[in-house]
């Protein structure tokens, strides 16, 4: 499984967009830039619960994330706090799940897994 893209917003000034190839490395010589803060929105838009940093803590942050599976099938989840909309491209079909008490639900579906 890969990131395609990777969409966020959190009001006025904290909008972005991040397109990903296979293989990306995120890094950087300076502190402060954001790295940490990527990694966390990733997560985040993936369903997990991650504390976030000073600057988005207080956000209603809504994330839009596009996932290629190792079958080739494109995966969207859009999240917006509590509730999570997955939408497999290719087939059309949708699935909403509400967190936390989806979470295993969620994860099981990016992993693979059957047996929780």
């Amino acid at each position: 499984m890969w990131i395609e893209q990777l969409e966020y917003d959190g009001g006025l000034d904290y909008k972005g967009k991040v397109t990903f190839g296979k293989k990306t490395i995120i890094s950087s010589k300076h502190n402060i830039v954001g790295k940490s803060t990527l990694l966390r929105v990733i997560l985040y838009a993936l369903g997990f619960k991650v504390v976030m940093t000073n600057g988005i803590a207080a956000l209603n942050l809504k994330t839009d994330i596009k996932i290629i599976t190792d079958d080739s099938e494109k995966i969207q989840i859009f999240r917006d706090t509590e509730k999570v909309i997955l939408k497999w491209i290719s087939s059309g079909k949708i699935k909403e799940m509400h967190l936390p008490e989806d979470s295993k639900a969620l994860q099981s579906i990016f992993f693979n897994f059957n047996n929780i």
